[in-house]
């Protein structure tokens, strides 16, 4: 398979992962960024935002444009997968080195995605346009890219292991697969389902607190407010601890994990599908 068609296939799974994620994202960026002990839950979280904001304007804020570009996003790193050789140690570069690549992506949308997930208090504008071009006025083109070093630090380990992760795991099931059922061959649903959910829930749990990090740079109102340059990751870093101990690097996993299987497993089986269909075709 091509890399156009691999990059198109990655586009079409991106956007409907993150579709199918981004109530539980916005749960786990409003725990993250909250003064310790705001939310006893996520449920409570939940429960509140809806309370406040509504479904559409509280646990969906802002999720079309991060729709489009986890579309683009997910395009650069399975077209960056298709060039692995059959060792993991090179798919783990090319994954490092896609994740960073596209970062430069990330960083814009999850910024506006973070600033429209934060309280009613700061969306007075609708829409992910209005959004950006406030920060743009503020604080120029460069502050839509606020917070791109702890987007990189976190996008190239995690989506390393991502892929790695996922070919392991679905060397393992086919494996176990072609004994029980000898008839198959190739990457069906169940071993794209069962890899890609493990494989997502393997890379949060290793990129968590850089993820957390970058929220917490992220969540400046940027959008009112001249700001200065990001403070260094391990400065953000050390307050969280200091604040809340090494756990509080950890806040939010929960709706993480949960969001973490179903989404990377859509994301994976999208993949194989539309891989299938274009090598029918």
């Amino acid at each position: 398979m091509g890399g156009t068609q691999d990059a198109l296939a990655g586009a079409a799974s991106g956007a409907a992962g993150m579709a199918v994620g981004h109530p539980l994202d916005t749960i786990k960026t409003r725990i993250q960024t909250a003064p310790r002990g705001q939310y006893t839950s996520a449920l409570h979280c939940a429960r509140l935002t809806v309370a406040e904001r509504g479904v559409r304007g509280g646990l969906m804020a802002g999720v079309t444009f991060p729709v489009i570009a986890k579309a683009a996003d997910k395009a650069v790193h399975f077209g960056a997968r298709q060039e692995r050789a059959s060792g993991p140690s090179v798919q783990a570069v090319a994954g490092a080195s896609s994740g960073v690549l596209a970062s430069f992506i990330t960083c814009p949308a999850e910024l506006i995605k973070v600033q429209m997930q934060l309280g009613s208090e700061r969306s007075t504008e609708r829409g992910a346009l209005a959004c950006a071009r406030n920060i743009i006025r503020v604080q120029g083109w460069a502050g839509l890219w606020y917070g791109i070093g702890a987007t990189a630090a976190r996008d190239g380990p995690a989506i390393a292991t991502w892929l790695v992760s996922y070919d392991l795991v679905t060397k393992g099931v086919k494996k176990v697969s072609s004994e029980l059922f000898p008839q198959r061959d190739g990457t069906g649903a169940f071993e794209a389902v069962l890899a890609g959910g493990t494989a997502g829930t393997i890379a949060w749990c290793c990129s968590f607190p850089f993820d957390m990090v970058k929220s917490k740079i992220q969540a400046v109102n940027l959008r009112e407010t001249k700001a200065s340059r990001p403070p260094p990751i391990s400065s953000v870093a050390r307050a969280v601890i200091q604040d809340g101990g090494v756990r509080a690097l950890y806040a939010g996993l929960g709706p993480c994990l949960l969001r973490a299987f179903p989404v990377n497993a859509t994301i994976f089986a999208t993949y194989e599908t539309v891989k299938l269909l274009f090598c029918k075709n």
